[in-house]
């Protein structure tokens, strides 16, 4: 069965550039570390194949792939979602969350930007009506 593409939209046509990595070579590298974190195997840094198989409802083999590094398909994106919410799916597709203080400070330099467009407009609306 061919897999279907992760980064095609409902057209199938390709999405438009953002801060998610969808490299399948990454993504898979991203799903086999959050996957081994939230199933961790006996040894450091491995993966309890069985627990993950039974979470996702899907063969120990497609779980000994993921632990590879084998990047899951649309479904399986899904079921981790459904399993372990947004951070996880933002963990395993490489969108970077800002955090609180990043959001006020990137709101802080919109602010202190519109102020200097605003008295730049000002500054032109004053000079254009001097001629006259």
């Amino acid at each position: 069965m061919p897999r279907e593409p992760l980064c095609a939209g409902a057209a199938g046509k390709a999405m438009a550039a953002s801060s998610i990595d969808l490299d399948e070579r990454a993504l898979g590298r991203r799903w086999a570390a959050a996957l081994k974190a939230r199933f961790p195997g006996r040894l450091a840094g491995s993966l309890d194949i069985k627990r993950c198989a039974i979470a996702f409802g899907v063969s120990v083999k497609t779980a000994t792939t993921w632990a590879a590094g084998q990047a899951p398909i649309r479904q399986h994106l899904l079921r981790g979602l459904g399993l372990f919410g947004w951070s996880f799916m933002a963990e395993v597709v490489g969108a970077a969350l800002p955090t609180q203080a990043e959001v006020e400070r990137e709101v802080d330099a919109l602010r202190r930007d519109l102020a200097l467009l605003d008295r730049r407009l000002h500054r032109l609306g004053g000079e254009s009506g001097k001629g006259r």
